[in-house]
């Protein structure tokens, strides 16, 4: 979806069902299933952080789950489709976690320019 689209579509929310997180994620989707597509292929299974507060968002892609109860939600994922997405607190702790879905698929992002993700992986 180019951003144009994105941006057509957003504006077709009411303004009263507007949410600023949900903005951020759809339109810094490309970039977190980038993060996530690269993290796979070089580590495995894991999650896309994102550092609380930040705007543009801070990415980061951690191996595995980002704490014991979240094991469970890292192995389910369908990495060609999907990205465990979180976002962490300055204290490390996880504010929010989610499997997310969309377009372009994470599989599918290896159409992106190189390092378009902007995500360090660890």
């Amino acid at each position: 979806m180019s951003e144009t689209e994105m941006s057509g579509e957003l504006a077709a929310v009411p303004e009263g069902a507007r949410d600023f997180f949900t903005d951020l994620l759809l339109e810094h989707w490309p970039r977190i299933a980038a993060a996530a597509w690269d993290g796979w292929l070089v580590h495995g299974r894991g999650t896309v952080t994102i550092a609380q507060g930040t705007v543009p968002p801070v990415l980061a892609y951690r191996p595995g789950a980002p704490c014991p109860c979240c094991a469970g939600r890292v192995e389910a994922y369908d990495p060609e489709r999907q990205a465990v997405v979180a976002v962490v607190q300055d204290d490390g702790s996880i504010a929010w976690i989610e499997t997310l879905g969309g377009e372009p698929q994470p599989a599918h992002t290896d159409a992106l320019p190189a390092n378009a993700s902007g995500a360090t992986v660890h």
